[in-house]
């Protein structure tokens, strides 16, 4: 608390210095003509063109991908507006050491959550500069925009999402052929039992090398829960609901089974699909845009398929997340920031974007979707489908800002590691969670 306060003291402070030079240049403006002031100044002051307002963006991924992303922007602008990156990721640190340094950021792309800026005070929400610049977000996707607003603790819309990143199912041929194992079905998702059904006739040994049917990736293994989606704990009290949301049972269920697969436990972590030894995998939806060097070949062996679904909602795939972007509500210029951001999600800017797979669309409209890696020769020829023609949520429950105290990749470990029972588990798991989540809840009061 005492951070913020300190921080908000210091933007006062800016604040303050800047509405004196206003005020100073106003009054130099207001002197009669006839005044001393006046007639030593320059004849063509009054025609002087204007100088463009500077917009800074805080972004956090480097230089060359910002040109991708930036770039054309700034060309299109420069009369009027001059646009200028500061590279800064979005931690409470880092963004701090900007505020000391006395740079505003007027774009803060929040690629660590809302929570730092949050703590620093700088959210706001951005829906009257929506109307203000007849920008209707209609174009957005509107999942995306329903990720934003559930990561906000007061449901607002503070930022509009950059381009998804979301897992997807690849498979080798190589592999399913090796077993005589036809290929899945590209247009209809499997369920997630079936996915491991298959998986099951595809680990084991063949030739002296050790196969398994489906490699999942730690950072993967809540996707099955992420197609309800869940919260662990309730947004406002904080109260745990691991034993009371059914999906949590069905995701501790899903990853026992899978780990009861044998050999699936020995080979976990190993990168077995690039050591071509994996029949499927899941990987990150640009998983073939970057070169692969020695591996590249491998990739005319690799096919898409559709994320499995639970039968109960069959065409569901799971939430994506993204970035927020949002505009500082500090920021001194926020008409001239908002008309960056605008541009952004202009359909010649996205198709820049999105072409060599710098990022997934933010838009809706297919006709551009569809143009996604239009450029990556590793997708030419794929069955691009099981990417684009996907259902996902348009309302999405407010997230619970707890739900980070509850340490859900420490607990899938020790669970993968046990032999207990997911209801026993997961009452424990409640029962040690509790303290953290309430201490973190004390904290926050401060």
């Amino acid at each position: 608390m005492r951070l913020r306060k300190g921080f908000l003291m210091f933007l006062v402070l800016v604040l303050s210095i800047s509405a004196l030079v206003a005020c100073s240049s106003k009054n130099e403006a207001e002197k009669p003509s006839n005044s001393p002031e006046a007639q030593t100044s320059s004849p063509t002051a009054s025609t002087k063109p204007k100088e463009p307002v500077t917009i800074t963006i805080a972004w956090p991924w480097g230089e060359p991908e910002y040109e991708v992303r930036f770039g054309a922007i700034r060309e299109e602008l420069k009369d009027s507006i001059t646009v200028k990156m500061v590279l800064a990721p979005g931690t409470k640190d880092t963004l701090q050491e900007l505020f000391a340094a006395k740079t505003v950021p007027d774009i803060i792309f929040a690629n660590y959550g809302l929570q730092p800026l949050e703590e620093l005070d700088t959210l706001m929400s951005i829906e009257d500069l929506m109307k203000k610049h007849n920008f209707s977000g209609s174009q957005i996707n509107p999942h995306t925009l329903a990720y934003v607003r559930s990561i906000d603790t007061k449901g607002r819309l503070v930022g509009l999402p950059d381009g998804e990143g979301f897992p997807q199912l690849f498979y080798n041929k190589e592999v399913f052929d090796l077993f005589g194992v036809p290929y899945p079905d590209p247009k209809k998702p499997m369920t997630w039992d079936e996915v491991l059904d298959l998986s099951q006739r595809m680990t084991a040994t063949r030739d002296g090398k050790t196969y398994i049917g489906l490699e999942i990736p730690s950072t993967m293994l809540y996707t099955p829960l992420n197609e309800f989606p869940a919260n662990a704990t309730d947004p406002d009290t904080g109260e745990l609901r691991l034993t009371k949301d059914p999906a949590f049972t069905k995701e501790f269920e899903f990853v026992k089974k899978y780990f009861s697969i044998p050999g699936v436990k020995e080979a976990y972590g190993k990168e077995k699909f690039m050591e071509r030894t994996a029949a499927m995998a899941f990987a990150w939806n640009a998983f073939m845009k970057n070169d692969w060097q020695e591996n590249e070949s491998f990739k005319k062996s690799i096919e898409i398929l559709p994320v499995p679904v639970w039968p109960e909602q069959p065409d569901l795939s799971p939430v994506s997340g993204t970035t927020a972007i949002t505009i500082n509500k500090y920021s001194a210029h926020q008409d001239e920031a908002f008309t960056v951001l605008a541009k952004y999600y202009s359909p010649e800017n996205q198709i820049r974007m999105i072409r060599p797979a710098h990022a997934f669309p933010a838009v809706s409209d297919m006709e551009i979707v569809k143009q996604w890696a239009a450029d990556v020769p590793g997708y030419q020829g794929k069955n691009m489908d099981a990417i684009f023609n996907v259902k996902r949520p348009s309302f999405q429950p407010r997230k619970s800002p707890w739900d980070a105290y509850v340490g859900m990749p420490q607990a899938i470990d020790r669970f993968i590691e046990s032999d207990m029972d997911i209801v026993k588990f997961l009452r424990q798991w409640e029962e040690e969670a509790a303290g953290d989540v309430k201490d973190a809840m004390e904290k926050y009061k401060q």
